[in-house]
């Protein structure tokens, strides 16, 4: 799987574009959301994306691409809310479709106040 082709993927998310995003899997593909504990069918996955509501923005900041899986860390926002996330997903593949998908979804905040008031680490950006 090449940059690109993730990068393609991502755009295809962020869109919501139901009928691109469909062209990546396998029919059988497993997507697991482990941070909601929740596993999906590609159809039931295609619906919680593409029908999530308001739009989204999105930057794939890094790709990690091996012979057995690929892995992308993704920056996802929203201009309709202050919601901003950071997914980690990792790609298994059969004949170069997506077969399993698991991905980690991380809400980005402020460091807790404690921290803050130790004055631990520095910001990253």
């Amino acid at each position: 799987m090449n940059t690109d082709r993730m990068t393609h993927y991502w755009a295809a998310v962020i869109s919501q574009d139901r009928e691109t995003l469909k062209k990546f899997f396998q029919p059988d593909a497993t997507i697991n959301w482990h941070t909601s504990n929740e596993q999906f069918t590609l159809g039931e996955f295609l619906t919680a994306n593409c029908d999530y509501p308001g739009n989204w923005t999105g930057k794939v900041t890094r790709i990690l691409d091996s012979s057995e899986q690929v892995i992308t860390i993704t920056e996802i926002a929203s201009p309709d809310s202050p919601e901003r996330y950071v997914v980690t997903s990792i790609f298994s593949f059969k004949a170069d479709l997506i077969s399993t998908l698991d991905e980690y979804w991380a809400e980005i905040t402020p460091a807790p106040e404690w921290r803050q008031a130790l004055q631990l680490g520095k910001p990253i950006k």
